[in-house]
């Protein structure tokens, strides 16, 4: 979507219902899945709003993880330095 937002690896798979243009994404019903490796598979749903910004990727969510695996998410980007995993709601 943005080349300066860095590539998420693994499979990002699951259904949503977008009302948007390309670069200014609405989205809801989200259920969304990540898997990328061993471990815990990341489950997320909700809805948001994700806006391509010159310089910048602008976020509005309002979602539920169940869970969100940080340990996967490490494996995208190695600088996180979060491992484990998280069950709640993400608001960004």
């Amino acid at each position: 979507m943005n080349p300066l937002f860095p590539e998420v690896t693994g499979f990002v798979f699951g259904t949503m219902v977008l009302d948007s243009v390309w670069t200014d994404v609405r989205f809801s019903q989200a259920r969304l899945w990540h898997r990328d490796g061993p471990g815990d598979t990341t489950f997320v749903s909700g809805a948001g709003r994700i806006t391509l910004l010159d310089d910048a990727t602008a976020f509005d969510v309002d979602m539920n993880a169940a869970p969100l695996s940080f340990t996967t998410l490490s494996r995208s980007y190695p600088s996180l330095p979060l491992r484990g995993r998280a069950v709640g709601p993400i608001r960004a």
